[in-house]
């Protein structure tokens, strides 16, 4: 009878631990190496997601800024525009009160050949030919120099309400009805101004504001002499 050795559990436990122990390590590393790949991805991803942002964010700032660049430019020829067509508004006022030029039959004509540093630089050497027959004027702006300075001219004038408003109203102060405004091929709307009240009807008005009050005073003397009523 032979004696056997019966196997060591432990020792055969061991040996399975260490026959598995290479195929834990590998997966532990495998998690650690997909862990570490994860985190890098979502890192990379943040980066580019902050950098879209950075980029966007610019992109923004330059928008604005050029936006407001543009406002301010917009701006500055607004006022340059505003203070042309004042400039041509007063010419043609000043030529208004020397119509006595020229005459052709009950017309009263004036010319003005309109010289740079003068008026604005789209006027420059064109003409000014006025036409006045009773209390109604014609304005003609004539012979541009180049096609391209009668369009600006054209876009100063209409674009101007303001200081057409003022030229028709500065016209009627005159007893002037102006009836026609062109500058170069283009025909320019006038606006529609209330006309101002006659000095007949001005001194009317006033009249009748100091008889009422002249007549609000004698009541109120009337009632401070007769006292309080017992």
């Amino acid at each position: 009878m032979s004696n056997s050795i019966p196997p060591n559990k432990s020792s055969s436990s061991q040996n399975v631990n260490d026959n598995r122990g290479p195929e834990k390590n590998k997966r532990d590393k495998g998690k650690k190496f997909e862990l570490k790949g994860k985190e890098e991805k979502g890192s990379q991803k943040e980066d580019a997601n902050l950098f879209a942002l950075m980029a966007e964010t610019q992109q923004k700032g330059e928008q604005l800024a050029q936006q407001s660049k543009m406002e301010g430019v917009q701006a500055s020829q607004k006022v340059a525009d505003v203070q042309a067509a004042s400039q041509i508004r007063a010419i043609i006022m000043k030529t208004v009160e020397t119509m006595a030029v020229g005459k052709v039959g009950a017309t009263d004509i004036a010319h003005l050949d309109l010289k740079a540093g003068e008026v604005p630089g789209a006027f420059a050497g064109a003409s000014l030919n006025i036409a006045k027959t009773g209390n109604e004027l014609t304005v003609n702006f004539t012979h541009f120099a180049t096609p391209a300075m009668e369009a600006q001219a054209i876009n100063l004038v209409e674009h101007n309400k303001e200081q057409l408003a003022q030229l028709v109203q500065a016209l009627q102060v005159k007893g002037i009805q102006i009836t026609e405004l062109n500058v170069g091929n283009r025909s320019i709307a006038l606006p529609k101004v209330e006309p101002l009240p006659s000095p007949m009807k001005i001194s009317s008005s006033e009249l009748g504001t100091q008889a009422d009050r002249q007549r609000q005073r004698e009541e109120k003397q009337d009632k401070d002499q007769s006292g309080p009523k017992k």
